[in-house]
């Protein structure tokens, strides 16, 4: 079963086992569904069959807020939703498939001959924890579905009202996503981790946020710094899908701004200007920062020592950062080695760019995202 987020898929070290339990778990007032939308959504694309338990909206709703997404329509017409919701609210079910929820043997019957009658691959159900709450025949109930061959993705949100009953679901499911917030650098950032999995897993918290494309990691500041003309203003125009220059006679005077969304990203990115002059800038721009990218002129090392003052300045030396040895396409560059040994950060990663031609930019901010999210 594919997950369609990369470093999910990464974490787990491979796509989740067929036939096995993935519970993704949050706190109240999170909402987790898009996780389950966007396996679902990926496993159609791959021509799986898809049977969706709604439980705590209507069908027509599931359907909108599918819609939102940048997501191809017609693969999302081949989800069979079972309407769980409706007569809950004493209103007639919107699709063919339904079964009254507050029945829970016959409900469970019902669902296996639904997903039965649909060959279905995998069984998403959402939301499970007001089932629960309501009736904890409902755990014994899910428990009983294991006897169907395929795999399941339950979306449970955990009211803490019932600790046992959590800690059965969370033991009868083989994986758990947990979905936290975290207040960090003044700001409320939202962290999806494995807690669980049948095998060795990777328990990093990845930052994230929802955007047109579905789960990306987000990271809401990035500063490129370096000295002047060492390449910043060039390097963000080619990673950004959009970057606005604020300059003067060819040069920044104020800063660059970047902006990536896309291939599992969103990020920020913020160039500082380089001559010392603007260095009261340097204060006002490194506020709340996750990570930097040093640029340097690899034909100029005459510069580096400005390089790690700049670095100083703003505060790469306490968080994740790495270095883009720039210019390597031109006579009398030195290797990325040299730079490391030049620049005295035995440490660092110095990975080596030539942005004008947008080479090894893309390497240089994933190196950095990596150490961001890893927290190496």
């Amino acid at each position: 079963m594919k997950t369609g987020i990369p470093k999910l898929s990464s974490m787990i070290k491979h796509d989740i086992q067929d036939g096995k339990i993935l519970l993704i778990t949050s706190p109240l007032g999170i909402d987790v569904s898009v996780f389950a939308k966007q396996i679902a959504y990926t496993n159609l694309k791959e021509g799986k069959k898809v049977s969706y338990l709604i439980l705590n909206k209507t069908p027509s709703n599931l359907i909108e807020s599918i819609k939102k997404f940048d997501w191809d329509q017609k693969a999302i017409e081949n989800l069979k939703i079972i309407d769980g919701f409706s007569s809950t609210i004493g209103l007639p079910p919107e699709t063919a498939h339904f079964i009254n929820a507050t029945k829970v043997e016959e409900s469970i019957e019902k669902i296996k001959q639904i997903v039965s009658i649909e060959s279905s691959d995998m069984l998403v159900v959402e939301d499970i924890s007001d089932l629960i709450c309501k009736n904890e025949k409902w755990i014994e109930g899910l428990n009983a579905l294991k006897v169907l061959p395929i795999s399941r993705i339950l979306v449970f949100t955990d009211l803490g009202l019932q600790p046992d009953a959590t800690k059965t679901v969370i033991d009868s499911s083989e994986y758990v996503l947990k979905i936290s917030v975290v207040e960090e650098r003044l700001l409320l950032k939202n962290y999806y981790h494995i807690v669980k999995a049948p095998e060795e897993f990777d328990r990093k918290k990845v930052p994230f946020r929802v955007s047109g494309s579905g789960i990306s990691i987000y990271v809401p500041k990035i500063l490129i710094t370096g000295p002047f003309h060492a390449g910043k203003s060039t390097f963000i125009r080619k990673l950004s899908n959009n970057s606005v220059s604020v300059d003067r006679m060819g040069t920044t005077i104020a800063l660059d701004h970047g902006y990536i969304e896309g291939n599992g990203l969103v990020v920020d990115l913020f160039g500082t200007p380089g001559q010392e002059r603007f260095d009261f800038m340097l204060d006002i721009l490194n506020a709340d920062t996750f990570g930097v990218i040093l640029i340097v002129d690899s034909t100029n090392p005459g510069e580096f020592e400005r390089a790690k003052t700049m670095l100083e300045k703003v505060g790469g030396y306490g968080i994740p950062f790495v270095v883009a040895a720039n210019k390597q396409d031109m006579e009398g560059a030195l290797d990325p080695e040299k730079v490391k040994e030049e620049l005295g950060y035995e440490e660092a990663d110095v990975i080596p760019t030539v942005a004008i031609k947008g080479i090894g930019v893309t390497e240089t901010l994933q190196k950095l995202i990596d150490k961001i999210v890893g927290g190496e």
